[in-house]
């Protein structure tokens, strides 16, 4: 069994004698069976903390609880373990997979939650890849329907997270869509196309999926072909095309590439593989403050009370200046607005962070970002502290937010977050609205 390894050292920066603050760095490693270690992802972390996190107040009871400032938690795994062999019975490989849990069971399936919940989220941001967006043109020239295409490109993501010449499986199985032995054998010798050489393209490496998926594996292409939604496209493409195992067996991992097909179908491809969203416009007047300000200054803590959950929903939003960043999709418009204002009222936005899916530090329960509900603007210039805030954002910011229903970390109780800017939920009201 493989794991996964996160380390969030926070380094301090210091020069001729200033103290410039510190930056939560984060390294996730994934430790394979063979003890191979492959470094998944590494760099800044968003340095906010708590979510209402210290000084916000909980919408659910309205009572405040400092936590401190939230590390990052996450990790996600390249490679489902499974059995790629020609003609496999899943119910076969689900046997295989039967057996006593170990004794850190608890542990390894919150560990297996946070893989699945990023590698779910992370999705949107690889399909802006040059071999994604390679992958849906060459689907979409087949004549395949959006729901296939989704299905079809859950798979590339999970299997080889769109790298032509990807390794899994101990090294048994190579390519974009991890192929074992036998059916790159046979692949090899009706199509000439050699999945295994560091020569062949991507587009090759498509065109004997297609192969597969009308001729060995025809009965596996007319379930992803006859697929009415996106979910039974990327379902039936785990279970009887990939044949994957997962870490819990073929039909949790179906499950869980059936919500990943869902996540990049939804809100249509374009959105999707541009990082382009609708952004309904406030009905605040810009300069002006919402009735019900009061109302959404300080609440916090609402992504449960909204219906998310974590690492689910997920898109990518853009702002006018080309920033971009992972939220949830229903908070994507109001931080689209938000951040928009924001960049036209001069301010530049040089670092935004969005979903990270980890604990709150010191504590229990996730935080707003592993719901994708909260987004960090410069931290550097806005850092995390107790005392007199530090922010180089404009006076109005915290109503500029709350024009689109955001609370502002800057109005927290206690210590300050001024970088984060969360979702409400709570339509802003304009003066003439108010009864």
């Amino acid at each position: 069994m493989s794991a996964v390894l996160s380390v969030s050292p926070t380094i301090r920066l210091m020069a001729d004698g200033k103290d410039f603050g510190s930056v939560l760095f984060t390294v996730n490693l994934e430790i394979g069976d063979d003890g191979s270690i492959s470094l998944l992802e590494s760099g800044p972390a968003p340095a906010s903390t708590n979510d209402y996190e210290d000084g916000g107040t909980p919408a659910q009871d309205k009572v405040h609880t400092a936590t401190p400032h939230a590390g990052r938690d996450d990790g996600s795994s390249r490679h489902a373990h499974k059995r790629r062999h020609a003609g496999a019975d899943p119910a076969d490989h689900s046997k295989h997979l039967r057996g006593k849990p170990h004794h850190g069971a608890a542990l390894a399936d919150h560990s297996r939650k946070q893989r699945e919940a990023h590698q779910i989220a992370a999705a949107p941001a690889s399909l802006k890849s040059a071999n994604a967006r390679e992958s849906r043109a060459f689907w979409k020239s087949k004549g395949y329907s959006d729901h296939a295409i989704a299905g079809l490109l859950a798979q590339e993501a999970s299997e080889s997270n769109f790298q032509t010449h990807n390794v899994g499986d101990s090294g048994k199985a190579k390519g974009s869509f991890q192929w074992h032995a036998d059916r790159r054998d046979l692949i090899k010798s009706k199509t000439g196309i050699d999945v295994y050489s560091e020569n062949t393209s991507h587009a090759d490496m498509l065109k004997a999926a297609d192969w597969e998926l009308h001729n060995s594996e025809n009965k596996a292409g007319a379930k992803i072909l006859g697929a009415k939604s996106a979910y039974e496209a990327g379902y039936a493409g785990s279970k009887f095309f990939e044949r994957a195992g997962g870490k819990h067996g073929p039909e949790q991992e179906a499950q869980r590439r059936g919500k990943l097909a869902e996540t990049m179908h939804h809100g249509g491809q374009k959105s999707l593989l541009s990082g382009n969203i609708s952004t309904p416009k406030s009905n605040i007047a810009s300069g002006s403050t919402p009735s019900n300000y009061d109302d959404i200054r300080g609440n916090a803590n609402n992504a449960s009370r909204l219906g998310m959950k974590p690492g689910e929903n997920m898109t990518q939003i853009k702002t006018n200046s080309g920033m971009t960043a992972t939220v949830n999709k229903k908070a994507a418009g109001a931080f689209t607005g938000f951040l928009n204002d924001l960049e036209s009222s001069g301010y530049k936005i040089s670092s935004l962070g969005g979903y990270n899916y980890r604990m709150k530090r010191g504590g229990s329960s996730l935080s707003q970002h592993a719901y994708g509900n909260a987004v960090d603007v410069n931290p550097m210039s806005n850092p995390f502290g107790s005392g007199k805030i530090k922010t180089d954002l404009p006076e109005n910011v915290s109503e500029m937010a709350a024009r689109h229903g955001l609370s502002w970390g800057g109005d927290w109780k206690g210590k300050k977050d001024p970088m984060h800017f969360e979702y409400t939920g709570i339509d802003p009201v304009a003066d003439s609205e108010k009864k």
